[in-house]
């Protein structure tokens, strides 16, 4: 009875340690991969997130230095990929990138989420920022979109297609604020994916600092939800005829 007695309790304790071990794997989040490129040189981290009062969702926090002090990058975000039953995944926090140098930086920062999620996917998302200087300082796209959504290899969506702030003298200036799929996510797009991620890419002046609030959301609707979609098109057409 007593070998008996002890090796339940050993089971027991073995069960709730098993049970405490993926609890605190599950603390961890989902991988999320930062890709950071500065006038050509690259660099990844992979991050890892701690759990907040939302299930599912996870909040990432760090910096990075470079290491011949030219530039300075913090994040802040909150991600999930199986918020709402599984259905939806997200990146969604704040972004501020200090160049520390005498000269303008190329910059492109990727933040990638992998996701489980499978079918036709509703997108949206927006991004905001601003620019803050010690002295004369700029902001200016690179020919391309500052900031750009994808899944998988597949671009979504992009903002701030063109941008260029510039400051004579130090002080704060907004970049602006766009974007799509409003109500976010309602714009029908690709397929998702195993992954979506976003991109911000832009040239920044010395003395200057940039800083981005950034959402991207993704969701797979209950089936059905897509025809629902096309019937409400279909009426509001109907409407816009009539008036």
């Amino acid at each position: 009875m007593f070998r008996l007695g002890v090796r339940g309790s050993l089971a027991s304790a073995a069960c709730a340690l098993a049970a405490f071990a993926t609890t605190l794997a599950a603390a961890d989040g989902p991988a999320v991969t930062l890709d950071v490129t500065v006038n050509g040189s690259a660099q990844s981290q992979n991050l890892s997130g701690t759990a907040t009062s939302f299930p599912s969702v996870y909040n990432y926090q760090g910096s990075l230095l470079d290491g011949g002090g030219n530039w300075l990058l913090n994040w802040d975000f909150n991600a999930s990929n199986s918020a709402n039953a599984g259905v939806q995944a997200f990146t969604a926090g704040n972004y501020v990138i200090q160049n520390l140098s005498a000269e303008a930086l190329e910059f492109e920062l990727t933040v990638t989420l992998p996701v489980a999620l499978v079918g036709p996917t509703l997108y949206g998302g927006s991004v905001s920022g601003g620019l803050t200087t010690s002295g004369p300082g700029f902001i200016t796209d690179l020919g391309g979109p500052v900031w750009t959504a994808a899944t998988g290899n597949v671009t979504v969506e992009t903002l701030f297609d063109t941008l260029n702030v510039v400051r004579p003298d130090p002080g704060s200036s907004s970049l602006g604020f766009e974007s799509f799929g409003n109500p976010i996510p309602s714009l029908p797009g690709p397929d998702i994916g195993e992954n979506i991620s976003v991109t911000l890419k832009f040239l920044l002046g010395a003395n200057s600092s940039a800083s981005f609030t950034s959402v991207f959301v993704a969701r797979v609707p209950a089936p059905g939800a897509f025809a629902l979609l096309g019937l409400s098109g279909l009426a509001s057409l109907g409407r816009r005829r009539r008036s």
